[in-house]
């Protein structure tokens, strides 16, 4: 099976190839670096699903994939607990044009870092990799001291995704 994968962001490629092996499934995954086509920070659902389904269209079109994955993360403002989130959202898009979304679990993200992403018009992972010195981009480990991990969260985030295009027929019920 080719996968391919619209991002260069090792951590992203090795949750699609975590998410395969938990399917038994024996996948050459191939990043191609396409833009998202929304802001370099999203805010919003609306706008991290825009980014995913355009990694996701524009990686269909650059290869022969029986998959492709777009994968974005953006702040989601919770306005009942007054707290900005982390999300991701995964879209697949089949060889035979069936999509499938996922909506991942999201992390409560400090919002002294939330207002640097603004002011720097910058990305998260970039504020956290200058909180760490030139360290690690990922704001996950970063605020769980490397407990878990955004890879953890995008495989898991990539399971229900996968899970949708390879059993169609249990979501036809």
């Amino acid at each position: 099976m080719r996968i391919g994968v619209g991002t260069t962001s090792e951590l992203k490629l090795r949750a699609v190839r975590a998410a395969c092996n938990t399917f038994g499934i024996k996948a050459e995954v191939f990043p191609c670096e396409v833009p998202s086509g929304v802001s370099e920070q999203p805010f919003g659902l609306s706008e991290i699903l825009a980014g995913a389904r355009n990694r996701a269209e524009k990686t269909a079109a650059q290869g022969d994939f029986d998959y492709a994955v777009g994968i974005e993360n953006g702040l989601f403002f919770f306005a009942e607990t007054g707290k900005h989130f982390d999300v991701p959202i995964v879209y697949m898009l089949t060889k035979d044009l069936r999509t499938s979304v996922a909506l991942g679990t999201g992390v409560a993200i400090p919002e002294t870092w939330v207002e640097r992403t603004r002011r720097e018009k910058t990305d998260l992972g970039g504020v956290v990799q200058s909180l760490n010195k030139g360290g690690e981009k990922d704001p996950v480990a970063c605020l769980s001291g490397g407990r878990f991990s955004r890879e953890d969260i995008l495989k898991q985030t990539i399971l229900p995704a996968l899970n949708e295009v390879l059993h169609p027929e249990s979501y036809s019920v």
